[in-house]
């Protein structure tokens, strides 16, 4: 089932709002982020890995098996140097959503 994926600024804390389905959505803030990045919401539990990816392609950061029963999950990105990043989540079966993050 194609998702359609929307991406808004959440003013409240700076993040990024991913809505991949309806009733779903991950929150990830900080944005810009300095050490800790935060990921909440129940679509988490649809994706199983995290690639943080530089916008020259490359791979800088791979978080596995994230399917967890708790509703917020933090990630140390503390060693990324400053600039942009894409997020990439993907799920066994295929499913790749993006967003675009700032390192501070």
């Amino acid at each position: 089932a194609d998702l359609d994926l929307t991406i808004t600024i959440n003013d409240l804390n700076e993040g990024v709002v991913l809505d991949v389905a309806e009733n779903t959505s991950l929150s990830i803030y900080p944005n810009p982020v300095r050490d800790q990045l935060y990921i909440e919401g129940d679509a988490l539990n649809n994706y199983q890995q995290l690639i943080v990816q530089s916008l020259e392609g490359k791979e800088v950061l791979n978080f596995s098996n994230l399917s967890s029963s708790h509703p917020v999950m933090n990630f140390n990105v503390s060693i990324l140097p400053s600039g942009v990043y894409l997020l990439i989540f993907k799920s066994n079966d295929g499913v790749v959503k993006t967003a675009r993050i700032a390192k501070k």
